[in-house]
């Protein structure tokens, strides 16, 4: 996929950082353990891993109330709470 709004891909791309989910990954790989991506870049998922993060691949579009709730309840199950 492509960033949904916003500058965050001129920006990586200006600072010379892969735009993509993996390229995200690397850049905050020392401090989470967890990624959340968007399903459309499941694709993405074996090689976030292979950095040592758990890699989870979700519908991440918050357009409506039960897509939002969803959302939540993926990252909460992630994160074992």
């Amino acid at each position: 996929g492509k960033p949904v709004k916003g500058p965050a891909d001129a920006m990586m791309r200006g600072l010379g950082h892969e735009v993509s989910p993996l390229g995200v990954a690397r850049l905050y790989q020392d401090f989470i353990g967890i990624f959340v991506l968007d399903q459309i870049d499941r694709r993405y998922v074996d090689s976030i891993q292979q950095l040592g993060l758990k890699a989870v691949a979700t519908d991440t579009i918050m357009t409506t109330p039960a897509k939002a709730a969803r959302l939540a309840d993926v990252v909460l199950s992630a994160i074992e709470v």
